[in-house]
């Protein structure tokens, strides 16, 4: 999906709520009694622009990943210290990493990340190398692939 159709999308789904917004606002000023209508339909529409919002969000980090797998430099990293945080997302636990960067032709760096752990990751500790992709423009953003 390019930015254009990712735009369009955004403006449809928007165009879709602000529509049902205002046939609520007309139904309860013409009908006050329908009130258990206008509950459902103010539910329904929170409800479509919450998973509009995470569908779009979906379709960011989908788009993200294949520009980072498409033109990010490949290197590898190796984990210096791994400290947890005591944070679960999605059931998998969040660490601050300390890594050393190493990009073919580039002299290698160190930086500092909180990231979620994989299931592959888990297990992870210093002295691990890990897959990276960087971006060319920003070496501090990176994707790790812990595969």
């Amino acid at each position: 999906m390019s930015s254009t159709s990712g735009s369009a999308t955004l403006w449809t789904i928007l165009a879709v709520v602000a529509g049902s917004a205002v046939i609520t606002a007309i139904a309860w000023y013409l009908r006050p009694e329908t009130k258990t209508l206008v509950a459902w339909s103010v539910a329904s529409v929170f409800g479509l622009g919450m998973v509009s919002f995470l569908v779009l969000k979906n379709l960011g980090a989908n788009q993200r990943y294949q520009h980072m797998l498409d033109h990010g430099l490949q290197g590898t990293a190796e984990v210096l210290e791994l400290s947890p945080t005591n944070v679960l997302i999605n059931r998998r636990p969040q660490a601050r990493m300390r890594l050393r960067v190493q990009l073919q032709g580039r002299p290698a760096y160190e930086l500092e990340r909180l990231d979620v752990l994989p299931v592959a990751g888990i297990g992870a500790g210093p002295g691990q190398t890990v897959k990276v992709y960087v971006n060319p423009d920003d070496p501090q953003d990176m994707m790790l692939d812990w595969s």
